[in-house]
């Protein structure tokens, strides 16, 4: 059951732990990447959490995270007649790649992004959240990433930032 925010950011948390490996073996398959040692392999992430700006500190890590990182956006909008509130909440969904050159961390954090959107955008719809009244409606905002030198490897983060309108009542 969906009773606030954190709640959502669980039920996305859950949602990637289950559907996203299967998604980065598909594409995987896809641009003819099979072994774990090649470079452009699109590894499960060893972990999903709750967070804020802690992936930074994962980029050292040979493996992805994935990081649901609710963002200090919440706006407010009150029908004191009517008797609720609709709040207006945003997370993101964070996930690292690092590899030798800057063009394979792209191309690595293209992927990843493209399987974290797609398993965005087949759950988290209006539709998806009909069966909870206190979720109005989910849309995904942006998607950005940034890539820099970590030593002598290239590293880098994909996010995805969801807005998500509540009703409080």
């Amino acid at each position: 059951m969906i009773k606030d925010f954190e709640d959502v950011c669980d039920k996305i948390k859950d949602t990637l732990q289950i559907e996203l490996p299967a998604l980065l073996n598909a594409i995987n398959s896809e641009k003819g990447v099979t072994a774990p040692t090649d470079p452009l392999y699109l590894h499960n992430p060893v972990r999903y959490y709750l967070g804020g700006k802690s992936v930074d500190l994962q980029l050292q890590e040979a493996k992805p995270v994935c990081v649901i990182a609710p963002l200090p956006t919440v706006m407010e909008a009150t029908d004191i007649q009517r008797g609720f509130a609709h709040e207006f909440e945003s997370l993101e969904v964070r996930i690292n790649a690092r590899g030798n050159t800057e063009e394979t961390v792209f191309r690595l954090l293209m992927r990843y992004g493209r399987a974290v959107k797609d398993v965005l955008r087949r759950n988290f719809h209006s539709g998806f959240f009909q069966e909870y009244e206190i979720v109005k409606s989910a849309e995904i905002q942006r998607a950005d990433w940034d890539i820099g030198k970590v030593g002598d490897v290239f590293a880098g983060v994909y996010a995805v930032t969801i807005r998500v309108q509540l009703v409080q009542i």
